[in-house]
């Protein structure tokens, strides 16, 4: 079995679930509200670790409340977790989620602005089989990563988005973007068509998340595509990170591509079903 570490965010999530999002200047009232530990690197560790595979997780947090919830919840899921202590705000994000499972999302980095370089640990890396990054924390420190560990392999979710410098591109192993993201990589008047635009800048493999229409992998050898599993959504904010968690934890496993896409696909179904960030994460139990 392959050792991950997962570099990344963690946040404090307060969701709040509304039939309609407000228009400007409008208030309306909401139907409940959650409060959760999430962030995307937290919820593609807690993912992975759900998915039976062993994850070290690399993070920040402030010296805030936040802080110590974020250190319990670790310790409750058991996940060997490296903490930098900021003094600091602890990250939050705040989620509207609708009637149609649609959501918006403000993020205040905070202590994930400290997942420097200077502050992580690199003994983790060094490590590591199978390296997990995101764009919640600084740019700088996935740019360390790309020039120092492109002999790994490099899993990279590049949301939020933000500029790569096409020197990077080649050190990423799968990138993994939505039918929306990917457009601003790749050029082209198709998802497919961008796909191939990004592997010719030296990315190995592109993988497109549609929704309800599935999934598929580009490469310069292959292609994959692979079918959504049709559920009742009712709320799809950590639908992308269960995917991508899922999908490592069959590379873990030593699965094929096509085969980590397919437990990926079945374990983010049941999660847009269920409410709130890594509650809402199946077990691999319920997968089988």
């Amino acid at each position: 079995m392959k050792k991950v570490v997962v570099l990344g965010s963690i946040n404090v999530d307060t969701t709040l679930y509304v039939n309609e999002f407000p228009s400007k200047g409008e208030t309306i009232s909401g139907n409940s509200s959650e409060i959760d530990v999430g962030g995307k690197g937290f919820n593609q560790a807690i993912a992975i670790k759900k998915a039976g595979i062993p994850v070290s997780f690399i993070s920040a947090v402030g010296s805030d409340s936040n802080g110590q919830l974020i250190c319990d919840t670790a310790k409750e899921y058991k996940l060997t977790s490296y903490f930098h202590k900021a003094d600091v705000q602890t990250g939050t994000a705040y989620i509207l989620v609708n009637k149609n499972s649609e959501n918006k999302i403000v993020v205040i980095p905070g202590s994930n602005d400290y997942v420097r370089k200077e502050t992580i640990n690199k003994y983790f890396l060094d490590e590591a089989d199978i390296i997990v990054l995101q764009n919640e924390i600084p740019m700088e420190t996935n740019e360390y990563v790309f020039s120092n560990y492109k002999h790994k392999t490099i899993v990279y979710n590049p949301s939020p988005l933000k500029p790569l410098k096409e020197e990077y591109y080649p050190s990423i192993s799968y990138l993994i973007v939505n039918e929306h993201e990917v457009s601003y990589f790749g050029k082209g008047k198709d998802y497919i068509s961008q796909g191939r635009d990004i592997l010719s800048k030296g990315v190995k493999n592109v993988i497109i998340t549609l929704g309800e229409n599935g999934s598929v992998l580009l490469s310069n050898s292959n292609n994959i595509k692979v079918n959504a599993i049709k559920v009742n959504a009712i709320d799809t904010v950590a639908a992308g990170d269960t995917y991508l968690g899922y999908f490592v934890s069959g590379l873990a496993n030593g699965l094929d591509e096509a085969h980590s896409m397919m437990l990926a696909s079945k374990a983010s179904a049941i999660t847009v079903t269920r409410k709130g960030a890594i509650k809402a994460i199946p077990s691999i139990e319920e997968i089988k």
